[in-house]
């Protein structure tokens, strides 16, 4: 979602003659949108083309020359507001969702580690997936020995490992704590099962994820009530919202060379499923062959690949 609307908003910028494009200064950055903005994501791209222009340009001026060529377009990827006095908030519209998991569906979960557009342009085809460098992992327990000091959790993982060569289930681990602070280190180092030991988390869900795919039922088997379809929809949006969300950690894990980055944003998928599946109703949902259980299952399925192809890539330097 952030790659393709920053692609749209360059190339708005280019048809306008607002800015070269070719130029990295301003390639927009598009962040999330603080909660208490009205809007998804936000880029505030006017402001540098205003403050580098010759002569006075207010960045609204240019925000709504932006804004009136989005207007005048065909397909209507984003809703776009004017915020402040310049920037330029929006929210995916549901044709930009539905195609966005059409393409995901049509092309697998390996589009997600892609840095160029795959909605508003015809995605590419057969492109390798990115690696990390070949010191990634060393690079990893060079960091979580310099912020042991300061991390209980992280000194007691590394002291488990001790002297030998760490296993990938303890690099995982240390990314993970790396990437979230709050975790705590107690259910991994006494092989508890839960959320909190993560690379039990991740195996479990792979075994969910396969279990669901072997055992779907048959419709007429579910009573399904207009609650139960509210909640489907309930649980298909959170997905949803959360593969627009990914690319974003998932580019910039690779590009900084942060790998606990890629783990973070796989396992907040991961909680988005489990949201799901813990529940009842969820559970019977995604075994069943109504439009939403089938819905809900493709999203598993994109979900369940990027786990298996993240953890290649975290661990391939092992």
């Amino acid at each position: 979602m952030h790659h393709e609307y920053a692609w749209l908003i360059a190339e708005a910028l280019r048809a306008l003659g607002q800015a070269p494009t070719e130029d990295l200064r301003w390639r927009p950055i598009v962040e999330d949108c603080p909660k208490h903005i009205e809007g998804t994501i936000t880029t505030a791209v006017a402001f540098k083309i205003a403050e580098a222009a010759e002569g006075p340009r207010s960045p609204r001026t240019i925000a709504e020359a932006v804004l009136d060529f989005f207007s005048r377009q065909e397909q209507p990827w984003f809703a776009i507001r004017l915020g402040g006095n310049g920037h330029l908030n929006a929210d995916p519209t549901r044709l930009f969702t539905d195609t966005y998991m059409a393409r995901l569906h049509d092309h697998g979960a390996d589009v997600l580690f892609m840095e160029t557009p795959f909605v508003v342009a015809q995605p590419q085809v057969n492109v390798p997936l990115p690696t990390l460098p070949a010191t990634a992992v060393a690079d990893v327990l060079q960091r979580a020995e310099s912020a042991s000091a300061a991390n209980p959790d992280l000194q007691a993982v590394l002291s488990k490992i001790g002297g030998r060569a760490a296993a990938p289930h303890d690099v995982l681990m240390i990314m993970a704590l790396l990437d979230d602070h709050e975790l705590e280190v107690r259910p991994y180092l006494e092989d508890l099962k839960g959320r909190q030991n993560v690379p039990w988390y991740l195996a479990q869900f792979c075994r969910a994820a396969d279990d669901i795919s072997r055992t779907v039922t048959q419709e007429g088997s579910v009573d399904f009530t207009r609650k139960g379809t509210k909640d489907g929809r309930h649980w298909l949006a959170s997905f949803e919202e959360a593969l627009l969300r990914t690319r974003l950690d998932l580019a910039s894990g690779v590009r900084n060379g942060r790998p606990e980055r890629i783990l973070g944003a796989v396992l907040r998928l991961i909680r988005v499923f489990y949201s799901c599946y813990n529940d009842p109703w969820g559970r019977q949902l995604l075994r069943s062959e109504t439009e939403i259980g089938m819905e809900l299952r493709r999203a598993v399925l994109i979900v369940h690949v990027l786990v298996q192809r993240a953890q290649g890539i975290l661990l391939a330097s092992l």
